[in-house]
């Protein structure tokens, strides 16, 4: 049987009333999903993740970074005491949502069966990197930060056996286009697919990175790498 449903969903954008939301409260949702008698499927998880308000993206117990020592910035010394509290926030809400990530991954990998996760972020922050700002903006306000997501891919050995996908570390590549490296994931082919464009492919060729108009070897530039203080 094939099944096609939402589960779990509380809006299609993010505001203020979901403020007080946790993306624990996926898991119960996720684990009903993964029990659906579909021999073949595909499950999507939308996690607010850390985004703005830092401070109400983590349970209480993971609040872990709270002190001025815990400050990792090259801006350190300049930050006032409520930017080290958003700082350290956005280093709790990083843990949580690595916390979840993990715990999907775990389910995954009980669940047995040959089985791929992938794991991917819309957009990066900046939180006192770059420049003595946090969140992120558009046009010239733009940091290399704000536009490094992490992508994440773990497939169990079962899925290994199968199917061998190619995957250089070192080469660049652009979450528009992570579209063909998903129908590559799952085995999946239509008439305008394109395998120069899927990063799990031999045949991918990377692209120019361009983020609002702007290049992103360019913002490098802008904004050499800084150490923490």
């Amino acid at each position: 049987p094939t099944s096609y449903r939402t589960m779990a969903k509380q809006s299609d954008v993010y505001s203020d009333e979901m403020s007080c939301a946790k993306d624990s409260s996926i898991i119960p949702v996720f684990a009903e999903a993964l029990q659906d008698s579909a021999e073949q499927k595909v499950i999507f998880l939308h996690l607010i993740g850390n985004h703005f308000d830092y401070r109400e993206r983590y349970e209480k117990s993971f609040a872990q970074f709270n002190t001025q020592e815990d400050i990792c910035s090259p801006f350190a010394n300049e930050l006032t005491s409520k930017e080290q509290e958003t700082l350290n926030a956005y280093d709790n809400g990083t843990l949580y949502n690595d916390y979840i990530i993990r715990t999907c991954i775990e389910m995954v990998r009980k669940q047995g069966g040959m089985s791929a996760m992938l794991y991917f972020s819309d957009h990066g922050e900046e939180v006192f990197d770059c420049v003595k700002i946090s969140g992120r903006s558009f046009g010239g306000g733009i940091t290399p930060t704000m536009c490094e997501p992490p992508l994440v891919l773990w497939t169990n050995e079962e899925y290994r056996k199968v199917n061998n996908l190619y995957l250089d570390e070192s080469v660049p590549t652009c979450t528009d286009d992570i579209i063909y490296g998903i129908m590559d994931l799952c085995g999946v082919k239509y008439h305008l697919y394109d395998s120069t464009k899927s990063i799990f492919h031999p045949s991918y060729l990377p692209k120019e990175r361009i983020v609002q108009g702007l290049k992103y070897d360019e913002l490098k530039t802008k904004y050499p790498a800084k150490s923490c203080k």
